[in-house]
């Protein structure tokens, strides 16, 4: 993560975004000081048919993207 951030400050950027898959994968990312800035929970995305497209198991319930403003 820290080279990543180096790079970006390196290039300019002003901001770094995660999409998070996986509950583990947020929680790690917000020790770094990302912010949640969009959730989506899975059981919300459905097929045409009204059925749940992915069917994760607990804590995984939500796909999240994070930001870090640099």
């Amino acid at each position: 993560m820290l080279i990543s951030r180096e790079l970006a400050l390196e290039l300019g950027y002003q901001m770094i975004y995660v999409e998070c898959t996986s509950h583990f994968t947020a929680k790690a990312v917000e020790r770094f000081g990302f912010q949640c800035i969009y959730s989506f929970s899975y059981s919300d995305y459905v097929n045409k048919q009204g059925k749940v497209v992915f069917k994760t198991q607990p804590p995984h319930e939500y796909f999240k993207v994070h930001v870090l403003l640099l």
